[in-house]
């Protein structure tokens, strides 16, 4: 049985003086563990719902049955997930399900649940989505609650209020999110955003450190320092003929790019060198290239090759097979047995130096501190997503530094979506507004 590390046991020292609660520990920090103990310790083995990303249900799966716990997760189709809630489940302990599939299954009718535990609970976040509204009303009945999150709130304060209001049906003296928004916020003149009112985020950290359990990564004294640097690539004749083109007439052989996240989608596919075309042929090879050379250049054996798109993993893919590079790669298109497998045979073989993971696929609930380095050769935009995915190299027993390294080409939305990931407020119509702007300048 694993021991536990002192920040977990003050963790659990922590609920149990509460009937239900937060736990906003940064990722590696142990959360899953830590969740499983209490409930063991509150005497609690059945009847038990665990709501995740479906990359993370897998690390809740071997953390339970490390336990000794018995447990079931819900994959397949949705006939299959439906035949498996039909049987009796729910007794034998936990039961493992996604975001997505659960207002789909009426989760809440499935089962006398005695605990629900949302974990990455930013996809709650948004009290305009169906996930957010769903797991506000249909849990209700539900006495003991949990949320866990190591950022709760990658983009602003207002993230926080539904996590709050799950498990304790409040927040801030207010009873749901435009009530909060109301009481706390001002709305700019253009109507378009919410500012915080003076003090109160003063207010909201007090509230965060009464209601809920912190832990930094910094302050539980384990983990791994980050290094940053940065490889800057220029553009070439092609792909400034290109990004003129889309900029004038929002298209490019025959594909629109009419809205601000279509015509960032567009951007994006040049900057990695990468055609907007049908066909995503390659633009320019300079950013291949520097990858190649940052591979050569880092001693680490193993080594996250990082990227927004299927098209950019494709041709990289195929450029480190040209290059003797043998690599493993990672996207949706792979179901979770074998996203496993070929995680596995990444980490085993010596001779595998790199995995090509698309971001969305493999920022979370995955654990890849085999490898020291993460090369971002294009990036999400999402705080949330670029904080998980960094952290994916972390783990509590490496003391060693990670190395996180951009790939970014100059004079192209690449710099813009930097600036952006360091902004809270950030989003995709004011990192077009900045690029447009400064292209059409230079």
């Amino acid at each position: 049985m694993k021991i536990l590390k002192q920040h977990q046991k003050n963790a659990i020292a922590y609920l149990s003086k509460r009937f239900g609660g937060l736990l906003f520990m940064e990722m590696r920090l142990g959360k899953n563990l830590t969740m499983i103990r209490h409930l063991k310790q509150l005497g609690i083995n059945n009847k038990i719902l665990i709501v995740t990303d479906y990359g993370a249900m897998r690390g809740w799966e071997l953390d339970i049955s490390d336990e000794g716990e018995q447990v079931v997760v819900l994959q397949g189709s949705r006939e299959a997930r439906l035949e498996t809630l039909g049987n009796d489940i729910s007794n034998r302990g936990y039961v493992v399900a996604n975001y997505e599939s659960s207002k789909r299954l009426d989760l809440h009718k499935a089962k006398d649940w005695k605990v629900v535990i949302l974990d990455e609970t930013i996809k709650i976040a948004n009290p305009r989505n169906d996930i957010t509204k769903y797991f506000l009303s249909a849990f209700k009945h539900v006495k003991l609650k949990f949320v866990l999150n190591g950022k709760p709130m990658p983009e602003n304060l207002m993230q926080l209020c539904c996590q709050f209001m799950f498990v304790h049906n409040t927040y801030m003296g207010c009873s749901n999110f435009w009530q909060y928004r109301a009481k706390y916020y001002t709305q700019s003149v253009n109507g378009f955003e919410w500012n915080p009112k003076p003090n109160h985020v003063k207010e909201v950290n007090e509230y965060v450190h009464k209601n809920a359990f912190v832990q930094t990564r910094k302050d539980a004294g384990v983990g791994s320092d980050k290094i940053y640097t940065n490889r800057f690539i220029k553009m070439n004749a092609k792909q400034v003929a290109v990004t003129k083109h889309i900029s004038k007439y929002f298209e490019y052989e025959g594909v629109e790019y009419v809205n601000d996240l279509g015509l960032q989608i567009g951007m994006s596919y040049i900057a990695g060198g990468v055609s907007p075309s049908p066909t995503h042929d390659i633009l320019s090879s300079d950013k291949l290239q520097e990858l190649l050379n940052v591979i050569n250049e880092v001693d680490d054996t193993k080594i996250l090759v990082w990227c927004r798109f299927r098209e950019e993993q494709r041709i990289i893919a195929e450029f480190l097979l040209a290059n003797n590079i043998r690599h493993e790669v990672i996207n949706g298109s792979l179901s979770k047995n074998e996203r496993d497998e070929v995680k596995s045979n990444f980490e085993v073989n010596p001779k595998i130096k790199c995995a090509l993971l698309t971001i969305k696929s493999s920022a979370k609930g995955q654990d890849w501190s085999c490898a020291n380095t993460s090369i971002y050769y294009s990036r999400e935009w999402s705080n949330d997503l670029q904080s998980q995915s960094e952290d994916r190299l972390i783990h509590v027993n490496k003391s060693e530094p990670v190395l996180i390294i951009h790939l970014l080409t100059e004079k192209s939305i690449d710099e813009d979506v930097m600036i952006g990931l360091k902004d809270k407020e950030f989003n995709s119509k004011r990192v077009m507004s900045n690029f447009l702007s400064r292209y059409t300048k230079k």
